[in-house]
């Protein structure tokens, strides 16, 4: 959307995103537990399963 500014300029607001926070828990869980064991540790596969699904089914209006 473009607003006049009162100076003969125009202003583009930039677009909103909608859930922005969504997957951060999920997101801080995965971090813990690469820091606490290794990326590639196979206790950490069902985190990194749960934040896969959650930014698949995230939703933005970008």
């Amino acid at each position: 959307m473009r607003m006049y500014d009162g100076d003969n300029d125009y202003v583009v607001r930039p677009k909103r995103v909608e859930n922005l926070g969504a997957c951060i828990p999920e997101t801080a869980a995965v971090l813990t537990c690469w820091s606490n064991n290794s990326p590639d540790s196979p206790s950490c596969q069902q985190i990194v399963q749960a934040l896969t699904d959650c930014m698949r089914n995230a939703v933005s209006i970008l």
